[in-house]
């Protein structure tokens, strides 16, 4: 379980630097920039709950919201 989440951490990275699964974040991005527990970080926008960099987050199939947004 470790394992993939620092997998997910690092697709979501790749994802980000590349332009990648834009269209994920362009659904998910939205609902996470409403959501009270958004913070803002050096990196972006990160969750409060799980501490994600949200444009990395989002992008990955795999990966979910902690309160079920997504």
């Amino acid at each position: 379980m470790v394992m993939n989440k620092i997998l997910n951490i690092l697709k979501g990275w790749y994802y980000k630097l590349f332009n990648k699964e834009e269209h994920l974040a362009n659904k998910r991005l939205p609902i996470c920039r409403q959501c009270p527990h958004k913070i803002n970080i050096a990196l972006g926008e990160s969750c409060g709950l799980c501490g994600c960099v949200l444009d990395a987050k989002t992008r990955v199939k795999d990966e979910h919201c902690e309160i079920d947004k997504w």
